[in-house]
C-alpha cells in the first residue's frame, strides 16, 4: 500500500484518479482509525502520518470521517473488523 501526505490525497481526489474510500479499524492499535482509498487503477493507498512513514491514525472515527469528508467524499464505507 502506497502512503500519500493530505495535499498529495487532495490532488488525487481533484484529478478525479481515487475511487472510493474505506475506514477501518487500526489493526495495530486498538480504538484508532485508518482511511485507505482505492485509486481508479484499483491500487490502495492510504494518508501518511506527518513524521515517519507510518500510515496516518485518527483517534476517533469522526475526525477520520471529518477529513474523508473535507478531501471530497460524500461516501465512506466503514470496516470494523
Amino acid at each position: 500500500m502506497d502512503l500519500y501526505e493530505q495535499a498529495d490525497i487532495q490532488l488525487l481526489m481533484d484529478s478525479g484518479s481515487l475511487k472510493s474510500c474505506e475506514m477501518a479499524s487500526y489493526p495495530m492499535r486498538n480504538g484508532s482509525w485508518l482511511l485507505m482509498f482505492t485509486r481508479n487503477d484499483k491500487a490502495t493507498c492510504a494518508l501518511c502520518a506527518k513524521r515517519g512513514k507510518e500510515p496516518r491514525q485518527f483517534k476517533t472515527a469522526d475526525a477520520a470521517l471529518r477529513l474523508a469528508k473535507e478531501i471530497g467524499f460524500e461516501k465512506v464505507r466503514v470496516n470494523l473488523k
